[in-house]
């Protein structure tokens, strides 16, 4: 009988030792595309800068004017 009530306790403290293993997981994977993020900002930063040099040179509006 005692054992009986000792395993809803133990199925307890394995769903909570696999909720932590889960939260442990998701913040690992939340780091890694924050990580991959950051390390992907320099090129959209010199991609957008390209992009507006691109369109100053190219747009008739950013053409020095003939004043």
């Amino acid at each position: 009988m005692e054992e009986a009530l000792a395993l809803p306790a133990k199925w307890e403290a394995d769903a909570a030792e696999g909720t932590q293993q889960a939260q442990i997981e998701h913040h690992a994977a939340e780091t890694e595309l924050r990580t991959a993020q950051l390390r992907e900002q320099p090129a959209r930063i010199d991609a957008a800068a390209q992009d507006a040099e691109d369109y100053a040179r190219l747009s008739p509006r950013g053409a020095p004017s003939a004043a």
